[in-house]
């Protein structure tokens, strides 16, 4: 698509960026004013201060309410254009996330599904990686949507603080100079000195980002290979094995994770002291320096335009740590859809054309390939693809003539070393079936990729008739082609709509299909029928039902074009044959069927072309006959079909059965195996506070915090009250005004001997100690030094309080972090195989990601917030009621109005992000699942059916998201209005009580008034905030709970060490369940096995088989009944005693990502002689 197109021309951060510019202006055109309204505040405080330090010196009594509606005018200002800005914020990071995700999830279907060759080897067979380097592992680009994507959410959303902040900054500079003149100068060098020393902190904290990034990919890869393997990882006892492995990977992220706080905090320390340096080198300079004298107006006004510049330093280096969070996702996104993609250069033909001179209809012309990797990337055969002429393009445009490579592709020396398909000439007939066979390894599955152009062409041609599934073919239609996979892939569905897969319902085809593929009997014995949800990768079907469902998906299709990799290998021979009637019947006339199989004797008759392969080279091909009479097929194993797997002996009884329930059809009963995602409902319980409190450190740690938190806002207020006395002592009017208070105080006569005692001279100046009493002072009589001396200790006082609070939190949260973690990990591991087979593993997958992030990055900075605004609103209520007790009474009016609004928005904020965060389970859910079957959704052209699934799915997501945070827009606005209306309050009771309250204080009052609205609204926030973080942790507290398999060991039930020494087992009376709800699968089974004998279990699909092999493993315990080995009744010892002491070769086997060594021996406990001996046997 057009966004695509541009990525190949730009990086994709650049794309992303002018697909974004129009969303970016509109935000920027709501900003700038928003940058004024905040300066606004405090040029009419300086006014007001002005007019109380000096009635008759200013402005008139009228003009100074005007400065005070100028204080309501402003706030409403400011919180309009914010609020603007912030709601058109959350709509870029909803098309950046859109965007992000659609682009990789698009890639991921174009590109190569790689073989990585970065795990390389040593000398001692152990497995080691580059420096660097990433797997390409599913959870490694799944993190790029369940992580990275998110990284994004702050930058995009609140892009205009980069430039606002900085405005705000230069327009408070101004106004400080309008005030201190050139003192103000001094000052803002003093913070352009001190710039470089954060800037270098925060660079190492980017490369601290990478590494936690690097070291969280680690651990999801590795959480994902178990959990994708979970049936291996439990047959063999691995469980506290891959805990280890998880655990440690997890250890290493929290290390890197604590380090990135601490420097942040040292960070945060640089960037706090910084503006009360400033503070101080401007009153330093201003009175000393250039002899001014120091006022209550020109301290607090300067301390508002401080707090405004202390806000823009503050947020900041936040929006720079979060950019920088970006950049390191964007770069990973961006370097993800720069890989290779999967070239389609399969030439397309007509399937009604007919074979010319120079090529086949399907088929290949001196073709060679090799399994893709980044190698081939590097060196291989990208110089083969010659670009055609204009004369070339406009004929292939018109006279559709298929483009032809007129020169071989010169083979690197890489490739030769390598499998490869090579010299493959071969012309398959059309509308009939050819038959390809081999032995294991000779390239029969290649051979079928390389046709769909899913591995490397290095030089050659490949023919394949495909429909361009964006404009030539019908939705439903696709390629054209259907691909059957060895390993059968499909989808968390029903089995109808498996077969279906996407295509209009047709009951007779549907029938025969379903007859022709042996599945009618089987959904008979169903209870829902066709309407069973077979789970993720189709987990309650046996491996002989998954791949007849995959054949009945590509006999249904409208495919002309059949590819079928083995697809009889997983039923036994009675099935095999009704199959291959089916593949060679009405069904599929005038279609053509390419099948690879090792069931010679079965197929070979019935072929019209016959491929023989040997070693990735073509050894001979033509009829049956011509290949019999050559001798090709000697060499070649006829491998009979299983009869034990999935046995389907046909019966009279069966006949009938199949009769009666065509006759009258059984009513089914639709039943989900994958239920929806749980979604608790009201306020979060107090056992999940209880959780996260116990994990972190319990009552002692909470406690701690809460003495921390009031000492450092007591230490705050002194620093901001010693500026007031400061102010007071240098005010020309605090000996009048306290003249006036004792007058009012005292009896006349009385206070006039007081004032001849005190050497009071009429219209003079003060004596000693009425200067000394009443505070009258001038610039010669305040000690400047002393004042800033103690204003500097209480700010470091405040600055190593902040910092010690804000790293006891950080250090209690990853506490937390990384208790819950361990809980989760060991309950997932040890959970009943059930849960796997109903809980997708997107859903368990985003409880690791996701919800650990969360509790990792944002809880416990969710309660350092709320601690901390919860004291400050404490603290400006004692500040303004104890200067104007007439503000208690508005203030119990607005904080009734303040709980209103939370009691509104905390419960609707709380659902939403539940419901948000149930929402991004799909998305993973899907994207899985496409990972999976990548092969199989391009052979059948499907790819744009699966990119609109997760749009849809998105859309989803998104909604929750955005009406999550315009909640939040809902719940500022309001709150701003109320704030607002604290500071007309306090206004309009400083101008009243003139002459009442000293500057000092009325100025205190009124900065702290102006502090109120913030601060309530991030009260409010950060409780709803808290709760939604909050959910991360209940959902992780859901899995906390699930029901563990019985013990690993049992002490004092262990078995003999030399158990089991013979291998006789018992079963008894057997009965077993998949769950207490479920109908008996084995019914009062007896039988014994005696030591040494190779005993067949057979029977029908679904007849117990598989569950009597599980239940020796104890996958789940009998109902009824027992199963003894050597005497020793299974269920007495413990599971790992258990399972490691048996083996099993599963149905649906498993490799593990790395080399051969690392999958006969993953955990490198056996020497080299024993795996060689393994394999020698």
């Amino acid at each position: 698509h057009d966004l695509a197109k541009l990525a190949k021309k730009s990086t994709f951060t650049r794309t992303l960026m002018k697909a974004l510019q129009g969303e970016f202006f509109i935000q920027f055109l709501w900003s700038i004013p928003w940058c004024f309204f905040v300066n606004i505040s405090p040029y009419c405080l300086n006014k007001i201060l002005q007019y109380i330090e000096c009635r008759d010196c200013g402005a008139p009594t009228a003009v100074n309410y005007m400065y005070v509606f100028g204080l309501l005018f402003a706030s409403l200002g400011d919180s309009v254009c914010m609020q603007a800005a912030l709601h058109k914020g959350r709509r870029i990071y909803i098309h950046c996330v859109s965007i992000c995700n659609a682009e990789v999830f698009a890639k991921t279907l174009r590109r190569k599904d790689m073989v990585s060759h970065e795990d390389k080897t040593d000398e001692d067979g152990q497995t080691k990686k580059d420096d660097g380097s990433k797997k390409d592992g599913t959870l490694n680009i799944a993190n790029l949507i369940a992580v990275d994507v998110r990284k994004m959410e702050q930058p995009f959303s609140y892009a205009f603080y980069m430039y606002g902040y900085p405005i705000q900054f230069l327009i408070a500079g101004y106004q400080l100079y309008q005030v201190l003149g050139y003192a103000a100068l001094v000052g803002i060098a003093f913070l352009f000195g001190s710039y470089p020393l954060p800037a270098k902190l925060y660079s190492m904290i980017m490369d601290l980002f990478k590494d936690i990034m690097n070291t969280k990919d680690e651990r999801m890869d590795a959480l994902n290979e178990m959990l994708s393997a979970i049936r291996i990882v439990k047959f063999f006892g691995w469980e506290s094995k891959f805990e280890e492995k998880i655990t440690t990977a997890r250890n290493k992220e929290l290390a890197r994770t604590r380090e990135s706080y601490k420097q942040i905090i040292m960070a945060d320390i640089v960037w706090v002291i910084t503006p009360v340096l400033n503070i101080v080198v401007v009153l330093l300079s201003y009175t000393k320096l250039f002899g001014h004298t120091i006022s209550a107006s020109k301290i607090f006004t300067t301390l508002a335009l401080f707090n405004i510049m202390r806000q823009a330093l503050n947020n900041l280096p936040w929006t720079i740590k979060s950019t920088m969070q970006a950049v390191v996702s964007l770069n990973r996104i961006n370097k993800f859809l720069q890989e290779e993609e999967l070239v389609k250069d399969t030439v397309v033909t007509k399937i009604d054309g007919k074979a010319s001179a120079s090529h086949p209809i399907i088929g290949f012309h001196d073709a060679t390939f090799v399994w893709p990797n980044k190698e081939n990337d590097k060196i291989a055969a990208k110089p083969a693809e010659k670009k055609l002429s204009w004369f070339q393009k406009v004929k292939a445009k018109f006279v559709k003539a298929p483009p032809v490579v007129e020169e071989p592709v010169a083979e690197p020396e890489a490739v030769q070393e390598r499998f490869k398909l090579q010299n493959i000439n071969v012309d398959f007939p059309v509308g009939k079936l050819s038959v390809i066979v081999g032995a294991t390894g000779s390239g029969k599955s290649a051979l079928l990729l390389a046709l769909l152009g899913e591995l490397d062409r290095v030089e050659g041609n490949v023919y394949l008739p495909r429909l361009d599934s964006e404009k030539d073919a019908p939705k439903s239609r696709g390629s054209g082609i259907a691909y059957v996979a060895q390993t059968a892939w499909l989808q968390n569905t029903t089995i109808r709509n498996n077969i279906l897969f996407g295509r209009e319902f047709d009951q007779d085809r549907y029938d025969a299909v379903v007859e022709g593929c042996a599945l009618a009997t089987d959904f008979d014995i169903l209870e829902a029928g066709d309407a069973t949800e077979i789970g993720e990768q189709g987990i309650t079907l046996s491996g002989g039902q998954k791949q007849r469902v995959s054949l009945a998906r590509a006999i249904y299709s409208a495919a002309d074009v059949l590819l079928l990799d083995d697809c009889l290998s997983a039923v036994d021979s009675h099935t095999g044959k009704q199959l291959f009637q089916t593949l060679t019947g009405p069904l599929l006339y005038g279609r053509t069927v390419l099948m690879a199989t090792h069931q010679v004797q079965l197929t070979l008759n019935a072929a019209s072309l016959v491929v023989v392969l040997e070693r990735g080279e073509v050894l001979g091909s033509g009829t049956p006959e011509v290949v019999i009479n050559n001798g090709w097929v000697d060499n070649v194993s006829y491998v009979q079909p299983s009869s034990g797997d999935d046995s389907e002996v046909s019966t009279l009884r069966d006949e009938e059965r199949a009769q009666k329930s065509k006759k009258a059809p059984k009513k089914k009963v639709v039943s989900k195996l994958t239920e929806d995602e749980k979604k608790e409902e009201g306020a979060v319980a107090w056992s999940v506070y209880r959780t996260y409190l116990n994990a972190s450190g319990g009552w002692p740690f909470w406690i701690t915090i809460v003495i921390l938190y009031l000492v450092r806002e007591f230490v705050d207020i002194s620093q901001n009250a010693w500026l007031a006395i400061w102010a007071n002592k240098a005010s020309s009017d605090v000996g009048s005004f306290a003249i006036k208070t004792f007058n009012a105080a005292m009896p006349e006569p009385v206070a006039l001997s007081l004032y001849s005692v005190f050497g009071l001279e009429e219209n003079g100046e003060y004596g000693t100690v009425a200067k000394s009493l009443f505070g009258k002072g001038t610039p010669d009589s305040v000690n400047v030094e002393y004042y800033l001396g103690v204003y500097i200790l209480l700010s470091l006082l405040a600055l190593v309080f902040a910092a010690a609070t804000n790293l006891y939190t950080v250090l209690g949260g990853l506490a937390a972090s990384r208790v819950l973690h361990e809980r989760l990990l060991h309950k997932v591991t040890r959970a009943k195989v059930r849960f796997y087979d109903t809980t997708p593993i997107g859903r368990i997958v985003n409880r690791f990601s996701s919800d650990i992030s969360t509790v990792d990055e944002e809880v416990s900075m969710g309660v350092n917030g709320l601690f901390s605004s919860f004291v400050t609103i404490l603290g400006i209520i004692v500040i303004i009621s104890a200067n104007m007790t007439g503000f208690l009474i508005p203030a119990v009016f607005i904080m009734g109005v303040y709980a209103v609004i939370g009691s509104l928005y905390v419960p609707i904020s709380r659902d939403l992000k539940r419901l948000n965060s149930n929402s991004r389970s799909p998305i993973l859910n899907h994207f899985n699942e496409a990972l999976n079957g990548l092969a199989t959704i391009r052979a059948y052209g499907f790819e744009r059916q699966f990119l609109s699934k997760n749009l849809t799915n998105l859309d989803d997501n998104n909604r929750t998201f955005f009406l999550l945070w315009s909640t939040n827009r809902w719940l500022h606005w309001r709150v701003d209005v109320a704030g607002a209306s604290v500071s007309f309050i306090t206004g309009i009771l400083v101008l009243q009580n003139w002459g009442k309250i000293a500057p000092g204080w009325a100025a205190l009052s009124l900065t702290y008034s102006l502090m109120f609205t913030n601060t309530i609204v991030w009260v409010i926030r950060m409780y709803a905030t808290n709760e939604m973080n909050l959910n991360s942790v209940e959902r992780i507290a859901e899995y906390m709970g699930l029901e563990e398999e019985p013990a690993a060991i049992i002490e004092g039930s262990r078995p003999p060490a030399s158990w089991p020494h013979a291998g006789e087992i018992t079963v008894d009376h057997l009965v077993m369940k998949y769950a207490a709800d479920t109908p008996a699968v084995i019914k009062d089974v007896s039988f014994k096995i005696k030591a040494g004998e190779k005993v067949g279990i057979v029977g029908r699909t679904g007849s117990g088989k598989s569950t009597f092999a599980i239940s020796l493993f104890r996958f789940m315990d009998p109902t009824s009944g027992s199963i003894t080995i050597d005497g020793i009744d299974i269920t007495k010892i413990g599971l790992q005693d258990l399972r490691t002491n048996l083996t099993i070769i599963p149905q649906d086997p498993i490799l593990f990502k790395g080399t051969l060594r690392s999958n006969l021996d993953p955990f490198g406990e056996r020497e080299d002689r024993d795996l060689w001996e393994a394999l020698r046997r």
